[in-house]
């Protein structure tokens, strides 16, 4: 099932954290190099300063800010394993686009390590600084110095008083939970998350208790403690309980069709072949209008077809995304100047080629007259280099003018985006792919089912429908085994149970 987990954090001098230290701890840096669980990290809305290193930004915040004051604040969330990476990242990017956006610098790090159940682990933790970006330039010093309200570009960035409310958490926590529910909505995953107390759910289970890094770690290296102990029959009971409803479903679907098989003939106990036979084709035919509707899905999203197979799009880098974010924002007079400066490129490479041939030919003196003069070509060539340069410099102008400070912001945003359309459209077509492969697996088994049918004969029996199928019967005997096992697993639990010491955070000093 999809783990649900959601908390905040603050940091300050005061309670001994260091900013610095944190962010290596996130990038996987300095002492915590050798971890190799490190999946994904991006960076964010830095100053100028510190875009190139973002690490110069958290030494400045442990230098600069108060004593008291936060820091950093952390955000760490777990990730559905349910998603793929690239499911995850889309659903970490749409959650902090909405929340975070231009407004403040962060960093987010994705750690996959092994959980102890052997599965991944993945989960996310976002690092920001409660100090908003307004566009106005300060030097490391000043941007932690406190804010001026009349004349801001004279005092710091100004904080954020909207995460000093008690109930942004709550909020935070809802936004997550309708993220991450609607991401395993989009991929077909039935599993949902629910950050709600077990009380306010309204649950009878044993919660469990944290174990921290430091018991995972010992435990890790076969100290298997009291609380491991507890949270691993807590896993036990919720697997089971998740397995218990599992098997409740299937002994429903098996009632159902035994219902849909008898309510026709409530007398009859056999069903024609030819009727069977009859149902399969018309199955089979319903399968190959999806395979058609499939083709023309992926052809929509760029897929063409040749004798040798399928031929993907091909996939957009960075670069190309950034010069995509350039057409948009500069519009037609951009994409005019560029296609001149490639005009003028492709006039200079055939003025030259034709100066290079005409320069090996051995003319005769017919071709001596017809042809142009080696002068004249060197003449158009120079002519030609030159239109080059001057239609380069008007469009590199217009480009400087476009990646100006103030359109920054703007062609980030247009880049993700584009990005994460990619992203998008090479999900999807993975997706299609894999229901594709479904699909013919599915049509050569109806195949083989009608070919069963053919041997017996249009007007012989196949199927007797009266009585549950041995499936149903084997479901049920595992329905009264999981049953016993959650009477003995609660019974452990009631047990009289240790209390967890504390623990440290990897990041304190």
């Amino acid at each position: 099932m999809a783990i649900s987990h959601f908390s905040v954090k603050t940091g300050s001098r005061q309670k001994g954290q260091s900013a610095s230290a944190q962010f290596a701890y996130l990038c996987r840096s300095g002492r915590y190099q050798g971890k190799g669980d490190l999946e994904h990290v991006g960076h964010y809305n830095y100053p100028d300063w510190s875009q190139a290193h973002p690490q110069l930004f958290w030494q400045a915040a442990d230098e600069y800010e108060r004593a008291n004051a936060r820091l950093y604040t952390q955000i760490e969330c777990a990730l559905p394993r349910e998603l793929d990476a690239t499911q995850r990242l889309d659903l970490l990017e749409d959650f902090l686009e909405r929340e975070l956006g231009a407004r403040f610098p962060y960093t987010c790090a994705v750690h996959n390590p092994a959980a102890l159940d052997g599965q991944e682990n993945p989960h996310a933790h976002i690092l920001f600084s409660e100090r908003r970006v307004d566009g106005i330039e300060r030097p490391r010093e000043q941007f932690f110095s406190r804010a001026n309200q009349q004349h801001p570009e004279k005092g710091g960035a100004a904080k954020d008083r909207d995460w000093s409310r008690q109930a942004k958490i709550g909020e935070l926590r809802d936004s997550w939970q309708q993220s991450v529910n609607h991401a395993l909505a989009q991929a077909g995953r039935p599993e949902r998350v629910d950050l709600r107390s077990l009380k306010e759910q309204g649950s009878d289970r044993v919660p469990e208790p944290k174990m921290g890094p430091l018991t995972t770690e010992k435990y890790r290296q076969g100290d298997d403690s009291e609380i491991v102990k507890v949270v691993q029959s807590c896993r036990s009971v919720r697997q089971g309980e998740e397995r218990l409803k599992a098997i409740e479903r299937e002994i429903d679907t098996y009632k159902a069709r035994l219902a849909l098989a008898t309510r026709d003939h409530p007398q009859a106990t056999w069903v024609p072949a030819s009727q069977l036979y009859e149902l399969a084709g018309q199955r089979k035919q319903a399968l190959y209008q999806q395979l058609s509707q499939l083709k023309a899905k992926r052809y929509e999203l760029g897929v063409r077809w040749s004798p040798s197979g399928y031929i993907p799009p091909p996939p957009l880098s960075r670069e190309a995304a950034y010069q995509q974010a350039l057409r948009t924002l500069g519009g037609a007079a951009y994409v005019e100047a560029e296609g001149k400066v490639a005009s003028a490129a492709q006039h200079v490479e055939d003025t030259r080629t034709r100066l290079e041939h005409h320069g090996q030919q051995r003319k005769s003196r017919v071709l001596q007259r017809l042809l142009p003069h080696q002068n004249e070509l060197k003449k158009q060539c120079q002519a030609a280099l030159a239109t080059y340069k001057q239609v380069e410099f008007e469009f590199q102008a217009l480009k400087s003018h476009l990646e100006h400070p103030n359109n920054r912001a703007i062609l980030k945003a247009i880049t993700r985006q584009s990005l994460k359309q990619e992203r998008r459209r090479r999900q999807q077509l993975a997706q299609l792919a894999k229901t594709e492969a479904v699909l013919q697996d599915e049509i050569k088994a109806l195949q083989q089912y009608q070919q069963e049918l053919r041997c017996l004969g249009a007007e012989k029996l196949a199927v007797r429908a009266e009585s549950p199928t041995p499936h149903a019967q084997a479901a049920l005997a595992d329905l009264d085994q999981y049953q016993a096992q959650l009477r003995a697993a609660r019974a452990r639990l009631a047990e009289p149970q240790r209390e967890r010491g504390p623990h440290r955070s990897p990041a304190r000093e």
